[in-house]
């Protein structure tokens, strides 16, 4: 049976790029930009895991009561970034650069 699936059905494909804020914050500084920072977006609702099994975000809650979101197996971080290459911006309080 799984061979038959294997051979009828193929695998769908998804691409998925999810980069370090390391890298993200390396980039930007490789191309000129002077200030960068970033704060966690944090979902504050439950997103249900799809029902067939597929890709779909959903939600999952930890003991403190913070959620991750998922897209399949894949644990999908997300983040508010600010990049600023000339110039300025009023700083925002609630952004904390991490480095």
């Amino acid at each position: 049976m799984h061979s038959f699936l294997w051979i009828f059905a193929p695998e769908p494909k998804y691409f998925y790029n999810i980069y370090s804020i390391n890298e993200v914050k390396q980039f930007f500084e490789e191309n000129g930009y002077k200030r960068f920072e970033y704060t966690p977006f944090e979902i504050n609702i439950d997103l249900n895991k799809p029902m067939d099994g597929g890709m779909g975000t959903y939600t999952e809650t930890l003991e403190d009561g913070r959620k991750l979101q998922f897209g399949g197996p894949i644990l999908i971080p997300e983040y508010f970034i600010c990049a600023i290459k000339n110039g300025s911006v009023a700083k925002n309080p609630k952004i904390e650069a991490k480095f």
